[in-house]
């Protein structure tokens, strides 16, 4: 496979341009991180497509999937998670927050 054919395969399947700023792609992952972190200490199988499907985001399940990839992805054997400013207790509101500022593709 070419470095063409997978940056091809990356745009159809893992692309989560669809949130507009870099910054908040970057907190969004970290963010989820954490959300998954302290889930998993009591619920060991949970999986971040379904945290984030159940937080009614606007995004289609095809853009559920790839963020939620890309979460693990990123995330994998991390311990820490910078939470860019935001107060534990308000993770999960500004995750939803950043979830709607998704464009529509």
């Amino acid at each position: 496979m070419t470095y063409k054919d997978k940056e091809q395969l990356f745009k159809e399947e893992f692309d989560i341009s669809f949130i507009p700023d870099f910054g908040k792609r970057l907190a969004l992952i970290s963010l989820l991180g954490y959300v998954m972190s302290t889930l998993r200490k009591t619920h060991p199988d949970a999986s971040v497509y379904t945290v984030i499907k159940n937080m009614e985001s606007p995004l289609y399940d095809h853009e559920i999937q790839a963020l939620a990839i890309v979460v693990e992805n990123f995330t994998k054997g991390s311990e820490s998670f910078p939470l860019f400013g935001v107060a534990p207790k308000e993770v999960v509101k500004t995750i939803k927050e950043i979830l709607n500022t998704a464009l529509p593709f």
